[in-house]
């Protein structure tokens, strides 16, 4: 079971690998002309990131300091009915009516005639609650957006599609459908310094490459080698590391909840979830996976049976999640499976009401009053 955490680590190394960038600047950068050098983290925040055209919504005038400015690049060409800024909306949810961050969507290389782009646009599918500004062909904003994107980068995992722009500097260049608010908050704070968050993050991505060597090489070394002492050693070592980043956390308790299964402390194991569960309670991804091993497992799954429903609840009150219905219908099954059959009942009754039919009759009824 210890290896299911395994995918998890392509979105670590990520993490990883963007503190990289912010801490050093590339050397070809360097050498490039300052018109055609890539866009990077650290660099000035030019004027030309604000289109002059403003389709929709209140018109950014100018970067303001002490606001993040979080910028999408959205492209209304192609069959796809998404509306322009679906690639944040997720991730924007946590932060509704919060003044700290704005975001902007910016059209870029649409070749649609004014006309054809306003009809679009129109539609139902198409309503956006963010600004939507266009970089019209041949503007300063869509040469400058070019040293950005790359269209040849499109479906690969390290595409820039937006950046995110805060006292007159660029601090955060990526994939924009990849933003949580891990990465997003530190961006919020009064008193961020890019130089200060760089350093911290360089630093940070450091020591979790050294632990993740010893959860992922050094402890399954010792293991085999069956030496008991240094497996204890290196979990005592991991554990009193302060701070430790998200998929550190993960992994260790991912491994002391498979070394206590071998042990047959199966209340062990689910312990151990619920260390994990219970250390991030708002973050989506740690409770679906608290209960996919918990669920997923035979032998955890009835000693871990309020785990699975506190889990799935969980899941039913974070703000990135879409389907809080489903989950609360688990919740429901999880509680009579327990005997309770009045947290049962009260759990289906959310399952109605955060369900598409009842949120349809709900704005209907709102519309006709």
């Amino acid at each position: 079971m210890r290896t299911l955490t395994l995918p998890l680590l392509c979105a670590a190394l990520s993490t990883l690998a963007h503190a990289s960038e912010v801490a050093a600047a590339r050397p070809e950068a360097e050498a490039a002309s300052p018109a055609t050098a890539p866009l990077q983290v650290g660099d000035a925040a030019s004027s030309a990131l604000l289109p002059e055209i403003w389709i929709r919504g209140e018109r950014v005038k100018a970067f303001e300091p002490g606001v993040t400015y979080l910028i999408a690049l959205w492209n209304t060409s192609g069959s796809h009915s998404y509306a322009p800024g679906y690639n944040i909306e997720r991730a924007m949810r946590r932060y509704r009516g919060d003044s700290r961050i704005k975001p902007v969507v910016v059209l870029l290389m649409d070749e649609s005639s004014p006309e054809k782009l306003s009809a679009r646009l129109a539609r139902p599918s198409q309503q956006t609650p963010f600004p939507i500004a266009h970089a019209t062909a041949g503007s300063p904003s869509e040469a400058l957006y070019a040293r950005l994107f790359n269209p040849a980068d499109a479906g690969k995992r390290d595409r820039k599609t937006g950046l995110i722009v805060r006292d007159g500097r660029i601090i955060w260049t990526g994939d924009v459908s990849d933003l949580t608010h891990h990465t997003l908050t530190p961006l919020l704070a009064p008193d961020f310094n890019l130089e200060t968050h760089a350093k911290n993050q360089a630093e940070r991505g450091k020591r979790t490459r050294e632990l993740i060597k010893l959860l992922m090489n050094e402890l399954p070394e010792a293991e085999k080698a069956k030496d008991d002492a240094r497996v204890q050693s290196i979990l005592r070592t991991v554990e009193s590391e302060p701070d430790l980043e998200r998929f550190v956390y993960t992994r260790l308790r991912d491994t002391k909840c498979g070394m206590a299964m071998e042990k047959g402390d199966l209340a062990g194991a689910v312990a151990e979830m619920r260390l994990l569960s219970d250390k991030y309670p708002d973050d989506a991804g740690t409770q679906s996976w608290v209960h996919k091993v918990v669920a997923g497992t035979e032998e955890l799954y009835k000693p871990g049976l309020d785990l699975c429903a506190v889990a799935s609840e969980r899941m039913t009150r974070i703000p990135e999640v879409d389907n809080a219905s489903a989950w609360w219908q688990m919740v429901a099954k999880y509680r009579l499976e327990l005997g309770d059959k009045k947290a049962a009942l009260a759990a289906l009754e959310n399952a109605l009401k955060t369900g598409a039919p009842y949120k349809r009759l709900e704005a209907m009824k709102k519309a006709a009053n």
